[in-house]
């Protein structure tokens, strides 16, 4: 039998507007996926990523927010650092991010990438736990676009860092082992403009 939806055309919606609607649910995130997939690109490109995986890491960037809806908005809007069951839950976005792709074929691969947004390294990270040994370029890419993008925005509980700042913060995760050195410098390259500094 035909439901009633069966009769409606159906559309592409640009992942761009996807993301924009992820974000009403935290206003103060507004434009947080889209720095994201701008910066990602511009540091892929950079890279020498081929147009396919830079475009892999646009869409990844643009969706990699599904999985937050999982979340309450209590867990994220709560004054001070969160609770030990609030991180669990928090932990867990990035799985939800991956289960909703799963549902979507044309999303898989995408969300796939997304869905490795806070893996670190050293396998400090999250939902996976995986390591240097897993995590490719474009991982590495999108973990250190979305850091940059997050430190240089403003949130309800601290105010945006300045670049001098966010690069040392970076620089402080290469040390620790946590992001790659190779995409640290390519993406403060990308929101320097696209000049790489020395190595």
């Amino acid at each position: 039998t035909r439901g009633p939806l069966a009769d409606l055309p159906a559309h592409a919606v640009p992942l761009r507007i996807v993301a924009e609607l992820i974000e009403l649910k935290l206003p103060w995130l507004t434009g947080y996926s889209r720095r994201v997939s701008e910066l990602a690109a511009q540091a892929a490109a950079l890279a020498g990523l081929s147009s396919e995986q830079q475009q892999r890491l646009v869409r990844a960037a643009l969706v990699h927010g599904i999985g937050r809806a999982a979340v309450p908005n209590t867990i994220w809007e709560r004054a001070g650092r969160p609770s030990q069951a609030d991180w669990e839950r928090i932990r867990l976005a990035p799985y939800w991010t991956s289960r909703a792709g799963a549902l979507v074929p044309a999303l898989r691969e995408d969300t796939g990438l997304a869905s490795q947004l806070y893996e670190r390294l050293d396998g400090s990270g999250y939902f996976r736990g995986l390591d240097r040994d897993t995590l490719g370029l474009p991982a590495r890419l999108l973990a250190v676009s979305a850091a940059h993008a997050a430190l240089c925005a403003p949130h309800p509980w601290r105010a945006a860092c300045p670049p001098a700042a966010v690069a040392e913060m970076l620089e402080g995760e290469v040390q620790g082992g946590r992001m790659d050195a190779e995409a640290v410098r390519w993406v403060l390259a990308a929101a320097a403009g696209g000049t790489l500094p020395p190595s």
